[in-house]
């Protein structure tokens, strides 16, 4: 992974931190893996 997309997953985590859980939740009930 590229630096600067870690930094973007970053910044996405810590400024919609709350959505992201309901996603990973949603997507791993589905049976998903979006990491």
């Amino acid at each position: 992974m590229v630096e600067g997309d870690q930094k973007f997953i970053l910044y996405i985590k810590l400024r919609f931190g709350r959505e992201l859980c309901l996603w990973g939740y949603l997507s791993s009930d589905a049976g998903l893996d979006i990491n």
